[in-house]
């Protein structure tokens, strides 16, 4: 189970890329979410976490204060493992915007 209210922590099976940016993804893919409440650091292991967990490329950068969250794949899958992740939380400290893309699969 993932809590939100606490610190978001990696899970000791994964390794977080952190502070770098792939421009591939960022350049290239979808906005999937907007995402306000996260450090730095959960946001890296957020997108870590989903990439992880559907096979895409996911990544997150600063847009007007907020994180806006790429990915280069499936936007509905990663929306939903985004959204099942929620589900499983206590979801008290962030803020979550789905973008409305059009997934062409």
């Amino acid at each position: 189970m993932y809590s939100f209210n606490e610190p978001l922590v990696a899970p000791n099976s994964i390794a977080v890329n952190k502070n770098e940016c792939d421009y591939d993804v960022f350049q290239n893919g979808d906005c999937f979410a907007v995402i306000v409440g996260l450090e730095p650091n959960e946001n890296d292991i957020l997108a870590t976490i989903l990439s992880n967990s559907t096979g895409t490329k996911v990544d997150w950068h600063y847009f007007a204060g907020r994180a806006s969250f790429r990915v280069l794949g499936s936007v509905n899958a990663v929306q939903h493992q985004l959204m099942t992740m929620v589900h499983q939380t206590d979801f008290g400290k962030i803020q979550i915007l789905l973008q409305d893309v059009v997934d062409e699969e």
